[in-house]
């Protein structure tokens, strides 16, 4: 399986994780925060470690002014509320005292 078949390109700025609604920018969001890929599966649980990892792996792989430049922007509707998807039960005791 190519790392492309992972995803959908629905425009350069909107890449979506195949077989969910979700871009690749809810998942790298969390990662460019340095959530691990299995505290992000706790926050999307329908998502495969297999997929996150996947997400990663092409972020990190692609030429982007983007990732160059550090200007990754998340989608307007993350972007208001983040932290809103995290249940509770997800956030180690390291992360929720990071958090408060």
């Amino acid at each position: 399986m190519q790392l492309e078949d992972y995803f959908v390109f629905l425009s350069e700025d909107d890449i979506r994780i195949k077989g969910h609604r979700l871009g690749i920018d809810h998942v790298l969001f969390y990662f460019l925060e340095g959530y691990t890929p299995e505290e992000i599966k706790a926050i999307y649980p329908d998502l495969s470690l297999e997929k996150i990892y996947a997400t990663i792996t092409y972020y990190l792989l692609s030429p982007s002014p983007k990732r160059d430049g550090c200007l990754f922007t998340p989608s307007p509707k993350l972007a208001r509320n983040p932290l809103s998807r995290i249940p509770k039960t997800a956030l180690s005791p390291t992360r929720k005292n990071e958090k408060n």
